[in-house]
């Protein structure tokens, strides 16, 4: 799908999301975060964009759904259809063009699985060093929408810890220049 197809897809699921009132349960994370700061930044040229097929959405720990939805319905309309791993207890949203994933700060020692989220139809999976996003998020505008997204700071943080925890020169260099263009003091120089 050419990548135009895709901004059109990722901001219908945006406003599909909104629309069923479920959009503000959780933290846009990864790289579609990079839209959201480009047009809240008024398409600063620094900001890179990076085009992935991941769509990952951060629930909360302990996890607080405002009403019920169906996700896997509102996603069926997009082509994908829910896969979920041997084991049943992770899960994600897979379409030709796009995956949507849904994961939720792992705390202490961690859990063993995915957390079910019967009000949503979704299983999300436990990934550490999510709570600093939790913690630290704030809701933008993308194209009309409230969506909310890590502090930019945050951004940037998890973008450095997450290339220390990879091993791959790939990841690293995929990850070290979103980070330096996001490095703080360059946003406050923004107007």
């Amino acid at each position: 799908m050419p990548q135009n197809d895709n901004l059109v897809l990722f901001r219908s699921v945006l406003e599909d999301f909104h629309r069923a009132g479920i959009l503000n349960d959780f933290v846009l994370i990864g790289s579609w975060t990079l839209r959201v700061y480009q047009e809240h930044f008024n398409h600063d040229p620094r900001i890179p964009i990076v085009a992935t097929q991941d769509l990952d959405f951060l629930l909360e720990n302990p996890v607080r759904v405002s009403r019920s939805a169906d996700i896997g319905e509102i996603l069926a309309r997009y082509g994908m259809e829910e896969e979920r791993s041997v084991s049943g207890q992770y899960a994600k949203f897979v379409g030709v063009d796009l995956e949507v994933e849904f994961l939720f700060p792992d705390k202490g020692r961690g859990v063993s699985g995915g957390i079910n989220v019967p009000e949503l139809g979704i299983i999300a999976q436990p990934l550490r060093y999510l709570h600093f996003i939790q913690d630290f998020s704030v809701t933008m505008k993308y194209q009309s929408i409230p969506v909310r997204v890590p502090e930019p700071v945050v951004f940037v943080l998890m973008k450095y810890l997450l290339t220390i925890k990879r091993t791959g020169a790939f990841e690293m260099y995929g990850i070290i220049p979103q980070g330096r263009a996001l490095d703080p003091e360059s946003l406050k120089r923004l107007p």
